[in-house]
């Protein structure tokens, strides 16, 4: 369980769904983590939480991945999941084409000098 405190001290109330009194809440959900860190929270992981192992499998995300071999591929490769929590919508922010568009540069003139 990672303990997350407000940049506001002494806050008490509920943000996305995580209680806090006193300006400290705990979560385990790796996308409300990141929401957290986005917007300022300090998030301090517990040693449990980080002992926890899971493989993930080598290639590109799937479907077939579990959310929590999606989530620690996310970690792995410092993707945020800008709060996704559903595996569909996991999977959709990891499979987003990221590429540089130089890759597609470098074949055009390929194609023009052929046609010549």
């Amino acid at each position: 369980m990672a303990k997350i405190n407000t940049p506001v001290k002494g806050f008490t109330g509920t943000v996305v769904g995580v209680n806090f009194a006193d300006g400290v809440g705990e979560t385990e959900d790796a996308g409300k983590l990141a929401y957290f860190r986005r917007q300022g929270y300090t998030v301090e992981e517990s040693a449990k939480r980080e002992s926890k192992t899971v493989e993930i499998p080598e290639g590109k995300p799937e479907e077939k991945w579990t959310n929590a071999q999606l989530t620690a591929y996310a970690e792995r490769e410092q993707i945020d999941l800008d709060g996704a929590t559903k595996k569909g919508d996991i999977i959709a922010v990891l499979t987003k084409p990221s590429e540089p568009q130089g890759n597609g540069e470098k074949s055009e003139p390929e194609k023009d000098s052929e046609k010549k």
